[in-house]
Order: C-alpha cells, then structure tokens, then sequence
C-alpha cells in the first residue's frame, strides 16, 4: 500500500470517528440547550438554572474530549508534504458548488477566527466574504436601550452583537437587492468533497417543490422535533424551534420579512428567526451538512 493512500485512509477514518463522537456529545447539548429555551419562552430566569450550569460544564468536557481525541489520532497520521490550496492565487471554487449560492457572507469578529475559516472552508475560499461582525463586547447596554434598540433585558451582550450581525446582513441584501445570500458564521465547516454537490441537488428539488421559498436551513440542531414532515429526498419542513443560525441560505423576500420586525431586539437570533420562520416559506436540507467546529462561541462568552 503506498503512502499516500495510506494516510489518506487514516484521515479518512479520522474524520468518521471524531464526526460521531461529536454527534454524540452534541445531542445531550441540543437536549440541555432545548430546555433552556423552554424556560426562557415561559419567562423563568435563566441565572437559577441548573441547565444552564450543566450546558457549561457539558461544552467543557466536550471541548477537552475532542482535543485529546484530535491529538491522539493525529499522531496516527504518517506526515506529508503541505498540498493545501492557495488561497491567494485561486479564483474559483474548487468544488462543485450552486452559482445561486455565489454571495457568501461569513461573519466573524476576529482576524484569526476568519483565517481559520479561510484555511477550513478553502474549496470555497474564493467565494467567502468577510462580515464584521459587532463585537458585543463593545456595545454600550445603556445607550442601546435609550436608542430602544432592544426590549429583552435578560439578552446578554454577545447575543445582541450576534442579532446585529446578522441583522446587518439582512438589510445589505435588501439595499442592494441580492437575490440569495449564504450566511455562515466563523464557526461552520462542511466536508468539501460532497457538499456541493448535494447542496446542488437540494435547491434543484426545493426549487422544484416551492420556486418562492425563502429561507433554507442547511444545518440545524436536533432538537426534540427536529422536522414537521420531508418533502424531497434532501429536503424538510422545519418543526418548533430550530436552534442555530450558523448556516442558512436567504432569498431576497426572506431577508425582508426577517428585517420588517427585526427592530428592536426582542429575543436570541435563534429564538426570533425560529419563530418568523413559522410564517415564512422555510425549509431545511436532511440531514445536515453543516456544523458547528469545537470553539467556545463568542455568543457564549461575551456576557
């Protein structure tokens, strides 16, 4: 066996085992996240609940088991010569990939952040947009209220950094009158070597099934109820809450309405796109594409 099949068989299996350990962990994260947003639907204060802790501690154990498992198999990994693709020098994508989904906005407020999803997402490289993202940790709570820019005092200052950031691409594609937009958000990644393609599929046959669709989940958190019913192959009718916005196709209807009631703030960027989803023509590739890499987000941090 040569070298180069062997460790492109060990990355390979790599990436299977380390997929299904972080499926694993994540499920008990959607369950304890599910109940959280329960108890905030039904106006209970978050500071008293042991959800909440156990969610903290959860992500901790989860952040150390994937890095010691990263480190275990990456020893494994005979290495070889760096074949990474220039980002610098490259023009097009280097996959398959939509021409609707030519406009891809990935929103960070942080440079390193922004060249790890560079290096992360390089099939898709020439393509992405950098989105400067509103550093929650820099908004004046005071002065926001007096500007009645938001309502729901328990949000915390990385939440409303994250609405406005996604707020603000909203009402870019309206002014410019973009036909679809691909959100992202730094901490998204996909597997490049069959994305395209199914994501590809998926439109044609959402494309099919609804010409005027608005919003298109590409990944979700599995929650409860995680569908109401499947449409095509590759394609769901969300159910109840969909907990992340991490990835999320929008047409230019869609950017609309989610702007019309956008201001001011009111509830999570989750909690509100979920809820104006019930009234939109939303749909949501299955199974997932996307997900979420191990980082602690700045949501999470930012208080």
């Amino acid at each position: 066996m040569s070298l180069n099949i062997q460790n492109s068989r060990m990355r390979f299996n790599t990436l299977v085992r380390k997929d299904r350990l972080q499926r694993s962990i994540v499920e008990r994260e959607d369950r304890l996240q599910q109940s959280i947003v329960e108890r905030e639907n039904n106006g209970l204060p978050l500071s008293h609940l042991s959800e909440s802790r156990k969610l903290t501690h959860h992500k901790i154990r989860k952040r150390r088991r994937l890095q010691r498992f990263s480190t275990l198999e990456t020893d494994k990994i005979i290495r070889m010569p760096n074949t990474n693709i220039d980002i610098n020098t490259t023009t097009t994508p280097c996959m398959p990939w939509p021409e609707k989904l030519s406009t891809i906005f990935v929103i960070t407020i942080r440079m390193a952040r922004w060249k790890e999803c560079q290096k992360r997402l390089q099939h898709l490289s020439p393509l992405l947009t950098k989105w400067q993202g509103t550093n929650g940790g820099q908004i004046n709570k005071t002065k926001w209220k007096k500007e009645k820019r938001y309502t729901n005092l328990r949000l915390s200052r990385g939440q409303m950094g994250c609405y406005d950031s996604h707020r603000r691409i909203w009402a870019h594609v309206v002014e410019k009158k973009i036909p679809y937009v691909l959100i992202l958000e730094d901490d998204a990644n996909l597997q490049p070597h069959k994305i395209g393609k199914e994501i590809q599929t998926a439109l044609e046959e959402l494309e099919h099934y609804d010409p005027e669709w608005e919003l298109f989940y590409l990944s979700r958190s599995r929650l409860k109820y995680p569908i109401e019913r499947i449409v095509t192959p590759h394609v769901a009718v969300p159910r109840a809450i969909s907990w992340g916005c991490f990835a999320y196709v929008l047409s230019l209807r869609g950017a609309e309405i989610l702007l019309k009631s956008s201001s001011p703030m009111r509830h999570s960027l989750d909690n509100y796109v979920s809820r104006m989803s019930q009234s939109m023509r939303a749909y949501t590739i299955y199974p997932n594409l996307f997900f979420v890499t191990d980082v602690v987000s700045d949501t999470n941090r930012i208080k």
